[in-house]
């Protein structure tokens, strides 16, 4: 056999070899190409949910501060309903004491009233 003929041999051999190695690495390739389109998909989906958290975060905040403003306002609702039935204890109180005639239902327990009032001996409670 020639030198020739044994290198072209050789070269076949080796071509022959490297074939199933080409398959493997445009396979390898085809998959990083697969891989690197997941990744970018998936980048997309987390910063479009990062997006989202930010939006919802702010809407929380949004919602607390509504929140502490309507506790704020019911706290000062409140207060100012028990300064008003203060008043109304007080008023009632008085009345009674000077021997008003007064529904027994609109009539509520006061702490102002005197031991004779509470005692229902010198005022006149009558129901409806």
């Amino acid at each position: 056999m020639s030198d020739d003929s044994r290198d072209h041999a050789d070269i076949q051999r080796v071509a022959y070899e490297l074939e199933p190695l080409r398959d493997y690495v445009t396979a390898l390739a085809d998959r990083v190409d697969a891989l690197e389109a997941e990744c970018d998909r998936k980048d997309d989906r987390i910063d479009d949910l990062e997006a989202d958290i930010d939006a919802l975060e702010q809407q929380l905040s949004e919602c607390e501060s509504r929140t502490s403003q309507t506790e704020r306002t019911a706290e000062a609702a409140l207060g100012k309903a028990a300064a008003n039935k203060d008043r109304v204890s007080e008023l009632q109180s008085r009345e009674l004491e000077k021997g008003a005639d007064l529904r027994t239902d609109t009539v509520g327990p006061t702490k102002s009233r005197s031991p004779a009032i509470q005692a229902g001996t010198d005022h006149t409670l009558r129901d409806k």
